[in-house]
């Protein structure tokens, strides 16, 4: 984008050159709107890169592991609110 207001504004300077003087704070102005509607227009297109097969095992493997996890937390937070283990912490041991 940048480089398309550059080649615009030198443009102006070859062809008229007494019109570079005005037309630069424009082209400086207008750098910004064009730029934001150029990622707007990159934005709203779908990507079309599928994931590399190495990339979904290494996430697939990552997904068990922390399911996995989350399973041993799960039965440790059981057994800790279990009405036993509260006996146990409450009678010390002799």
């Amino acid at each position: 984008v940048l480089s398309g207001v550059a080649a615009v504004g030198l443009g102006i300077g070859l062809l008229a050159p007494g019109l570079f003087g005005r037309s630069l704070p424009i082209l400086l102005v207008a750098a910004c709107p064009i730029t934001m509607l150029v990622m707007m227009a990159t934005m709203r297109r779908p990507s079309t890169r599928a994931p590399a097969p190495e990339d979904i095992n290494s996430l697939q493997a990552q997904l068990a592991e922390l399911t996995a996890q989350q399973e041993q937390v799960r039965k440790d937070l059981a057994r800790l609110a279990s009405p036993s283990s509260e006996q146990n912490r409450a009678e010390p041991s002799r």
